[in-house]
């Protein structure tokens, strides 16, 4: 008679995908964050078979340059390739006195043979922005559902999803909007009402007489208060995608906070050294 929120949201390879971002998204932004994945990719090396030095001294020294060009990146966050753009950039803060905290967020975006800042286009302000705010809805859903005192299910043949325990059926609203608001409720009390279906509440709610008789049985049914108990502890467990969601809503606001000081820092260095 009922499909409930957690089975059909678990139907989705969730488990799998979330730990396989959270993952690539850590080992995404130390490569962003460094300019290349050599650092990562040498510790796992060290960790699996022993040693982190070249025997050929040429190697090493290649190795160790390569080494400074990505911990400068990981400190300055400029997106050097190579130590000569490490020098050039040091001499250029070096020349015009530049403030390094507001020149340290260009990573991608300078152009080292003019040492200017390429302009973003403003789809990607609006993209992360999008991004942030459909992470963070999603991320209610999840939290509102795992914390709801109600198991949240939808009858089989359609409808919206509500509320059910064994004190009322409710309408449940995901929007961060609602605060709280109630649209429509059903309790024993209603059930006992003559002409229930003509009830303004259920009228709101849309459910057929079918499914009213069952809402109103399963307020003394055992049997499906033990149901709607299970379902509401499996509920629960949507609270750790609500944790993945608020880890992309957080990083969605990183780079859209990122994009601002790169713009920030464009007109800057326009001003002080292009003017």
């Amino acid at each position: 008679m009922l499909n409930n929120l957690y089975s059909e949201f678990l139907s989705l390879p969730w488990t799998g995908f979330i730990v396989v971002s959270l993952v690539m998204a850590t080992a995404a932004y130390f490569r962003n964050r460094t300019g290349s994945g050599h650092g990562l990719l040498a510790r796992l090396y060290a960790i699996i078979l022993g040693g982190n030095k070249f025997h050929d001294l040429d190697l090493e020294r290649f190795w160790q340059a390569r080494q400074d060009v990505e911990r400068f990146n990981a400190l300055f966050n400029i997106g050097a390739k190579n130590l000569s753009e490490v020098k050039k950039f040091y001499r250029w803060v070096n020349l015009y006195s530049l403030d390094v905290n507001i020149v340290s967020n260009i990573a991608g975006y300078i152009e080292f043979d003019s040492m200017k800042v390429v302009k973003i286009k403003k789809r990607k302000f609006f993209l992360f922005f999008f991004l942030m705010i459909a992470c963070l809805a999603l991320a209610f859903v999840s939290l509102r559902a795992g914390f709801s005192s109600y198991a949240i299910v939808k009858m089989k043949d359609g409808g919206q999803w509500f509320g059910l325990n064994s004190k009322a059926a409710i309408s449940k609203s995901f929007s961060p909007f609602s605060f709280g608001e109630t649209e429509w409720i059903i309790t024993p009390d209603l059930c006992k009402t003559e002409n229930i279906m003509n009830t303004k509440s259920v009228l709101v709610s849309g459910i057929n007489e079918d499914g009213v008789s069952f809402i109103c049985t399963s307020f003394n049914s055992e049997e499906v208060i033990r149901d709607l108990n299970k379902i509401k502890e499996e509920q629960k467990l949507l609270l750790l995608p609500s944790l993945f969601f608020f880890f992309f809503a957080y990083t969605s606001l990183l780079n859209f906070i990122r994009y601002c000081n790169i713009e920030e820092a464009r007109r800057y260095i326009d001003k002080n050294c292009h003017d």
